[in-house]
C-alpha cells in the first residue's frame, strides 16, 4: 500500500509517496475529506445526496462515480472501497486532523508543541462547495470544533511554558491565541501577562491598548476590573520579571517532525555505524539529487542519536 498523507487543517493538500496531488474536480476533494472524517463506509444515496442535493438521484449518483473515479485514481488506486451501496476509505492514511487531535490530548509539553504547528489553519481553510447547503453545514461545526480545540491546547500549551518560566517562548503562542478571539480578556491579560515577565513592559502595555480599542469598537465597553487591575501592575513594574525568562534552550534541538519516518533503516544503520564506531568519522555528508529526503533522513539520524552527541 503506498504512503497517504492528507492534510485538512489551512490549505488543504495531499501527499502521496512524497509527491503532492492536485485534484480538478472539488466536489472529488471534498468527498475524500468526507470519508475520512466519517471513519466507515457511507451510503452511496447519501453522499450523492449531500454533494449534488439540486440533482435528481440518478444523476446524481453519476456524478458520485465520476469523481469516485477521478479519486481513485488521483490516489493510484488500492485506497477506494466501493460496493454497488456503501463508499469509504480503507485504513492506514495518515491525516493531519487525527494527528492533531491525538497530540492535543496528551499532557506534555512537546506534543502540545507539535499539536500546535500541526494546526496550520482552520479546517479546510478557503474551500467552499456554495451549492451544496448540509456539506457546508458539515464543514462549518468541524471547524468550529477544531478550532475550540487548538484554543484549549494553547491555553494548556502556553500554561505548560510558563511554568518552566519559558516566558519568551510562550509568547507566540498567546499570540495565536488572542488571534483566535481578540474579545477573550482571559486570554488577553495570559499575554499581557507573559510579555511583563518576559521583560518587555511596553508590548505589554500596547497589548492593553489595542483590547481596550477592540472592546471599544466591537462591544462599545471597557476591560473588565481585573484586566485594569494587571494594567496597574504592569504601569507599575510590579509584575515580576525572571531571570529565567529566556531559558538556555536544550543542547540539541531538533525540529518537530509532523509525520512519521517509515523506512531507510538499512541507511539509519550505516549513519549510527559510522558517527559512533568510525574514530575518522568526523563530518558526514549526506549526497543524492533534490528531493530524495536527505534532510528527513538526517533528521532522523539525529534523533536517534541526540544522547549521544
Amino acid at each position: 500500500m503506498s504512503h497517504l498523507q492528507i492534510f485538512l487543517l489551512g490549505p488543504s493538500h495531499l501527499v502521496l509517496e512524497g509527491v503532492s496531488l492536485s485534484m480538478q474536480r472539488r466536489k472529488a476533494f471534498a468527498l475524500l475529506a468526507y470519508l475520512t472524517d466519517r471513519g466507515v463506509p457511507q451510503p452511496r444515496d447519501s453522499l450523492a445526496t449531500l454533494l449534488w442535493p439540486e440533482s435528481s438521484q440518478s444523476e446524481a449518483r453519476k456524478a458520485l462515480r465520476r469523481d469516485l473515479s477521478e479519486l481513485n485514481l488521483s490516489l493510484g488506486g488500492g485506497w477506494i472501497e466501493a460496493t454497488r451501496e456503501n463508499v469509504g476509505l480503507r485504513p492506514g492514511f495518515w491525516l493531519d486532523v487525527a494527528e492533531f487531535q491525538r497530540l492535543a490530548a496528551q499532557e506534555d509539553t512537546d506534543s502540545l508543541l507539535a499539536a500546535a504547528a500541526l494546526y496550520r489553519g482552520d479546517f479546510l481553510a478557503g474551500f467552499t462547495l456554495p451549492d451544496c447547503s448540509a456539506f457546508d453545514e458539515w464543514q462549518y461545526f468541524q471547524s468550529e470544533g477544531l478550532r475550540q480545540t487548538f484554543a484549549k491546547t494553547l491555553d494548556r500549551l502556553v500554561t505548560c511554558l510558563s511554568r518552566q518560566a519559558a516566558y519568551e517562548p510562550a509568547i507566540p503562542h498567546a499570540r495565536r491565541r488572542v488571534a483566535l478571539d481578540p474579545l477573550d480578556e482571559a486570554a488577553q491579560r495570559q499575554l499581557m501577562r507573559l510579555y511583563a515577565q518576559a521583560g518587555q513592559q511596553g508590548a505589554a502595555l500596547r497589548q492593553y491598548d489595542l483590547l481596550r480599542q477592540t472592546l471599544d469598537e466591537e462591544l462599545g465597553v471597557a476591560p473588565s476590573d481585573e484586566t485594569v487591575a494587571l494594567y496597574g501592575e504592569i504601569h507599575d513594574r510590579r509584575v515580576q520579571v525572571s531571570a529565567a525568562s529566556s531559558p538556555v534552550p536544550p543542547h540539541n534541538q531538533i525540529p518537530t517532525q509532523t509525520t512519521t519516518f517509515i523506512g531507510r533503516q538499512d541507511e539509519l544503520a550505516e549513519i549510527r555505524r559510522l558517527l559512533l564506531h568510525e574514530p575518522g568519522c568526523r563530518l558526514l555528508s549526506l549526497v543524492g539529487p533534490g528531493g530524495i529526503g536527505k534532510t528527513r533522513l538526517a533528521l532522523a539520524a539525529m534523533a536517534q542519536l541526540r544522547e549521544a552527541f
